[in-house]
Protein backbone atom coordinates (compact mmCIF):
# COMPACT_ATOMS: atom_id res chain seq x y z
CA UNK A 1 0.00 0.00 0.00
CA UNK A 2 1.67 3.44 -1.34
CA UNK A 3 1.42 5.86 1.27
CA UNK A 4 0.13 9.00 -0.72
CA UNK A 5 -0.22 11.50 2.38
CA UNK A 6 3.34 11.28 2.00
CA UNK A 7 4.21 11.63 -1.25
CA UNK A 8 4.68 15.32 -2.75
CA UNK A 9 1.83 17.32 -2.52
CA UNK A 10 -0.36 18.07 -5.45
CA UNK A 11 -2.25 21.47 -6.06
CA UNK A 12 -4.59 21.82 -3.38
CA UNK A 13 -7.44 21.76 -5.11
CA UNK A 14 -6.57 18.32 -6.94
CA UNK A 15 -5.88 17.44 -3.51
CA UNK A 16 -9.26 18.27 -2.29
CA UNK A 17 -11.43 17.18 -5.40
CA UNK A 18 -9.17 13.48 -4.67
CA UNK A 19 -10.36 13.15 -1.26
CA UNK A 20 -13.51 13.96 -1.76
CA UNK A 21 -13.81 11.65 -4.88
CA UNK A 22 -12.60 8.83 -2.59
CA UNK A 23 -14.77 9.83 0.01
CA UNK A 24 -17.82 9.53 -2.55
CA UNK A 25 -16.34 6.11 -2.82
CA UNK A 26 -17.62 5.07 0.34
CA UNK A 27 -20.71 7.44 1.34
CA UNK A 28 -22.16 7.84 -2.15
CA UNK A 29 -22.12 4.92 -4.43
CA UNK A 30 -25.17 3.42 -2.04
CA UNK A 31 -28.36 1.62 -4.09
CA UNK A 32 -30.27 3.67 -6.42
CA UNK A 33 -32.83 3.41 -3.93
CA UNK A 34 -31.39 3.44 -0.41
CA UNK A 35 -29.02 5.57 1.16
CA UNK A 36 -26.85 4.84 4.36
CA UNK A 37 -26.20 7.55 7.19
CA UNK A 38 -23.96 7.14 10.49
CA UNK A 39 -24.97 9.14 13.52
CA UNK A 40 -22.77 9.04 16.93
CA UNK A 41 -24.34 10.90 20.10
CA UNK A 42 -21.90 12.86 22.38
CA UNK A 43 -23.31 14.73 25.16
CA UNK A 44 -26.90 14.69 24.20
CA UNK A 45 -25.70 16.30 20.48
CA UNK A 46 -26.04 13.62 17.13
CA UNK A 47 -23.54 14.51 14.49
CA UNK A 48 -23.04 12.81 11.36
CA UNK A 49 -19.75 10.47 11.12
CA UNK A 50 -17.69 8.81 8.23
CA UNK A 51 -18.28 5.37 9.94
CA UNK A 52 -18.38 3.11 12.95
CA UNK A 53 -16.39 -0.32 13.75
CA UNK A 54 -17.60 -2.70 16.10
CA UNK A 55 -14.16 -4.71 16.48
CA UNK A 56 -14.49 -8.25 16.43
CA UNK A 57 -11.41 -9.08 18.37
CA UNK A 58 -10.87 -6.38 20.40
CA UNK A 59 -13.31 -4.87 22.73
CA UNK A 60 -13.50 -1.83 21.39
CA UNK A 61 -16.36 0.15 19.46
CA UNK A 62 -14.49 2.87 17.17
CA UNK A 63 -16.11 6.00 15.59
CA UNK A 64 -14.57 8.08 12.81
CA UNK A 65 -15.28 11.10 11.98
CA UNK A 66 -15.58 13.01 8.91
CA UNK A 67 -12.71 14.23 7.48
CA UNK A 68 -12.34 18.45 7.92
CA UNK A 69 -11.52 20.93 5.53
CA UNK A 70 -7.69 19.95 6.71
CA UNK A 71 -8.26 16.31 5.64
CA UNK A 72 -7.94 14.91 9.30
CA UNK A 73 -10.28 12.54 11.08
CA UNK A 74 -11.48 11.83 15.09
CA UNK A 75 -11.36 8.87 15.98
CA UNK A 76 -12.96 7.85 19.37
CA UNK A 77 -12.73 4.46 20.80
CA UNK A 78 -15.55 3.13 23.56
CA UNK A 79 -15.10 0.49 25.14
CA UNK A 80 -17.00 -2.75 25.78
CA UNK A 81 -16.57 -3.29 29.25
CA UNK A 82 -16.18 0.62 30.47
CA UNK A 83 -18.81 2.52 28.76
CA UNK A 84 -17.64 5.69 30.56
CA UNK A 85 -14.03 4.84 29.13
CA UNK A 86 -13.28 6.43 25.64
CA UNK A 87 -10.32 8.04 23.79
CA UNK A 88 -9.90 9.92 21.00
CA UNK A 89 -7.01 10.93 18.67
CA UNK A 90 -6.65 12.93 15.37
CA UNK A 91 -4.96 11.62 12.80
CA UNK A 92 -4.50 13.05 8.61
CA UNK A 93 -6.59 10.99 6.02
CA UNK A 94 -4.63 10.27 3.13
CA UNK A 95 -6.24 9.92 -0.73
CA UNK A 96 -7.88 6.77 -1.34
CA UNK A 97 -5.50 4.20 -2.90
CA UNK A 98 -7.35 1.33 -4.96
CA UNK A 99 -6.10 -1.42 -6.20
CA UNK A 100 -7.80 -5.12 -7.15
CA UNK A 101 -11.07 -4.32 -5.38
CA UNK A 102 -9.54 -2.61 -2.29
CA UNK A 103 -9.51 0.90 -1.07
CA UNK A 104 -6.92 1.93 1.45
CA UNK A 105 -7.03 5.40 3.05
CA UNK A 106 -3.94 5.94 5.26
CA UNK A 107 -3.61 7.30 8.92
CA UNK A 108 -0.97 9.78 10.03
CA UNK A 109 0.15 11.82 13.11
CA UNK A 110 2.94 14.28 12.88
CA UNK A 111 3.63 13.13 9.18
CA UNK A 112 3.93 9.64 9.68
CA UNK A 113 2.01 6.97 8.82
CA UNK A 114 0.27 4.70 11.76
CA UNK A 115 -2.14 3.29 10.30
CA UNK A 116 -4.68 2.69 7.89
CA UNK A 117 -9.00 2.78 6.77
CA UNK A 118 -9.39 -0.86 4.67
CA UNK A 119 -12.33 -0.87 2.56
CA UNK A 120 -13.47 -3.21 -0.65
CA UNK A 121 -15.36 -2.55 -4.13
CA UNK A 122 -19.17 -2.86 -3.71
CA UNK A 123 -18.76 -4.77 -6.76
CA UNK A 124 -15.76 -7.26 -5.44
CA UNK A 125 -18.58 -8.81 -3.50
CA UNK A 126 -20.93 -11.67 -4.00
CA UNK A 127 -23.95 -9.60 -3.68
CA UNK A 128 -23.21 -6.02 -4.49
CA UNK A 129 -26.96 -5.24 -4.40
CA UNK A 130 -27.06 -6.09 -0.74
CA UNK A 131 -23.95 -3.84 -0.16
CA UNK A 132 -26.47 -1.39 1.62
CA UNK A 133 -23.35 0.20 3.88
CA UNK A 134 -19.83 1.26 2.81
CA UNK A 135 -17.97 -1.73 2.87
CA UNK A 136 -15.10 -0.87 5.23
CA UNK A 137 -13.95 -4.05 6.91
CA UNK A 138 -11.00 -2.87 9.05
CA UNK A 139 -9.13 -0.24 10.20
CA UNK A 140 -5.34 -0.03 11.53
CA UNK A 141 -4.35 2.13 14.62
CA UNK A 142 -1.37 2.56 16.59
CA UNK A 143 -2.74 -0.19 18.96
CA UNK A 144 -3.45 -2.28 16.51
CA UNK A 145 -5.50 -3.72 13.70
CA UNK A 146 -9.66 -3.68 14.09
CA UNK A 147 -11.64 -6.10 12.19
CA UNK A 148 -15.08 -4.61 11.55
CA UNK A 149 -18.67 -6.21 12.30
CA UNK A 150 -19.86 -5.86 8.55
CA UNK A 151 -22.79 -7.71 6.79
CA UNK A 152 -24.60 -7.35 3.26
CA UNK A 153 -28.32 -6.08 3.75
CA UNK A 154 -27.44 -3.38 6.91
CA UNK A 155 -30.72 -2.20 7.15
CA UNK A 156 -29.81 -0.47 11.08
CA UNK A 157 -26.58 -0.88 13.18
CA UNK A 158 -26.29 0.46 16.66
CA UNK A 159 -24.37 0.27 19.98
CA UNK A 160 -25.56 1.26 23.37
CA UNK A 161 -23.52 0.95 26.88
CA UNK A 162 -24.64 -2.83 26.87
CA UNK A 163 -24.30 -4.22 23.49
CA UNK A 164 -24.37 -3.96 19.42
CA UNK A 165 -27.61 -4.72 17.35
CA UNK A 166 -28.16 -5.58 13.64
CA UNK A 167 -30.80 -5.63 11.65
CA UNK A 168 -30.38 -7.37 8.24
CA UNK A 169 -32.18 -7.94 4.82
CA UNK A 170 -32.07 -10.78 2.50
CA UNK A 171 -32.41 -10.61 -0.80
CA UNK A 172 -36.18 -11.93 -0.59
CA UNK A 173 -37.03 -8.81 2.17
CA UNK A 174 -36.98 -11.08 5.58
CA UNK A 175 -35.01 -8.78 8.27
CA UNK A 176 -33.32 -10.49 10.77
CA UNK A 177 -32.60 -8.91 14.43
CA UNK A 178 -29.25 -10.36 15.92
CA UNK A 179 -27.83 -8.41 19.00
CA UNK A 180 -24.00 -9.15 20.80
CA UNK A 181 -23.79 -8.11 23.90
CA UNK A 182 -20.50 -6.22 25.57
CA UNK A 183 -20.17 -7.51 28.72
CA UNK A 184 -18.83 -10.79 29.45
CA UNK A 185 -18.01 -11.81 25.76
CA UNK A 186 -15.27 -13.53 24.36
CA UNK A 187 -13.95 -12.35 21.22
CA UNK A 188 -15.67 -12.53 18.53
CA UNK A 189 -19.05 -14.01 19.35
CA UNK A 190 -21.72 -14.99 17.67
CA UNK A 191 -25.49 -13.37 18.61
CA UNK A 192 -26.59 -13.24 22.20
CA UNK A 193 -30.48 -13.59 19.97
CA UNK A 194 -31.36 -13.68 16.71
CA UNK A 195 -35.22 -13.21 15.85
CA UNK A 196 -36.02 -13.69 11.65
CA UNK A 197 -39.28 -12.16 10.47
CA UNK A 198 -39.48 -8.44 11.93
CA UNK A 199 -41.39 -6.09 9.91
CA UNK A 200 -40.21 -2.62 9.21
CA UNK A 201 -42.56 0.29 10.86
CA UNK A 202 -42.87 4.32 10.19
CA UNK A 203 -40.40 4.48 12.63
CA UNK A 204 -37.95 1.86 12.95
CA UNK A 205 -37.91 -1.87 12.78
CA UNK A 206 -40.36 -4.78 15.04
CA UNK A 207 -39.81 -8.23 15.89
CA UNK A 208 -41.38 -10.61 18.07
CA UNK A 209 -40.26 -13.76 20.09
CA UNK A 210 -41.69 -16.11 22.52
CA UNK A 211 -44.04 -13.20 23.77
CA UNK A 212 -41.58 -9.87 23.94
CA UNK A 213 -41.65 -7.25 21.48
CA UNK A 214 -38.44 -5.87 20.39
CA UNK A 215 -38.52 -2.52 19.02
CA UNK A 216 -36.19 0.20 16.82
CA UNK A 217 -36.61 3.24 16.89
CA UNK A 218 -34.74 4.83 14.69
CA UNK A 219 -34.90 8.60 14.86
CA UNK A 220 -31.31 10.34 14.97
CA UNK A 221 -32.62 12.51 17.72
CA UNK A 222 -34.18 9.33 19.73
CA UNK A 223 -32.74 6.42 18.36
CA UNK A 224 -33.21 3.31 21.13
CA UNK A 225 -33.85 -0.23 21.84
CA UNK A 226 -37.11 -0.94 23.76
CA UNK A 227 -38.34 -4.61 24.92
CA UNK A 228 -42.02 -5.08 25.82
CA UNK A 229 -44.39 -8.26 27.09
CA UNK A 230 -47.76 -7.75 27.55
CA UNK A 231 -47.64 -4.25 27.26
CA UNK A 232 -45.61 -3.61 30.13
CA UNK A 233 -42.05 -1.96 29.12
CA UNK A 234 -39.22 -3.87 30.36
CA UNK A 235 -35.56 -2.67 28.69
CA UNK A 236 -35.11 0.42 26.96
CA UNK A 237 -31.57 1.62 25.77
CA UNK A 238 -30.37 4.55 23.64
CA UNK A 239 -27.99 4.36 20.80
CA UNK A 240 -24.51 5.70 21.26
CA UNK A 241 -24.01 5.76 17.64
CA UNK A 242 -25.93 3.70 14.81
CA UNK A 243 -26.10 3.67 11.22
CA UNK A 244 -30.03 3.70 9.00
CA UNK A 245 -30.79 2.86 6.07
CA UNK A 246 -33.48 4.39 4.55
CA UNK A 247 -34.69 5.52 1.08
CA UNK A 248 -33.25 8.33 -0.75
Amino acid sequence: MRDRSLASSPPRWAANLAMGLGFLLLVGWAQSGLQAHTYLRLKGQTQPVWFICDGLQTPWVVAVGRPNAAGQVSVIRFSKTNPKQLGRQVYGLGQPDPGAGQIYYSLSQGGKAVGFVHAVNPGMLEHPELAFTPPILSLKLPSGEVSCRWALGTRFWGFSSRRSVLITQDSSGQLTYQSFNFLGASPSPGPSLEIRGGKATPGGFTFTHRGYTYSLHTSPDQPRLTVQKAGRLLLSETFIGFTRVEPR
